[in-house]
This record gives structure tokens, C-alpha cells and sequence, in this order.
């Protein structure tokens, strides 16, 4: 996976979890890397954040 360089802060793990936790599911380990990267990653007029 190619991945674009950002200035949009990472989802800390903890934060990751909990929000795991609070739903009842578990993200895929993908999901969770590219949040821990950044957060508000956008792909046309598509914004994905946590």
C-alpha cells in the first residue's frame, strides 16, 4: 500500500481500542494502521476519521 505523506496527527492505539470496545466489533489490522498514521485521511470527497 502507498501511502501520502500528511500533517494530520495519528489516532493513538488506546483510543483505537476503546472505540473497539464501545462499538463491540474489532477493525481490521489495516484500518487500525492506516489511523495510526494519520486521521481525517481524504480520498475524494470522501473524509475517513476517528
Amino acid at each position: 500500500m502507498k501511502l501520502l505523506d500528511t500533517n494530520k496527527k495519528g489516532v493513538e492505539e488506546s483510543a483505537i481500542r476503546e472505540t473497539e470496545q464501545k462499538l463491540n466489533i474489532r477493525f481490521p489490522d489495516q484500518y487500525v494502521q492506516l489511523f495510526k498514521l494519520a486521521n481525517g485521511s481524504e480520498v475524494g470527497e470522501w473524509i475517513f476519521c476517528f
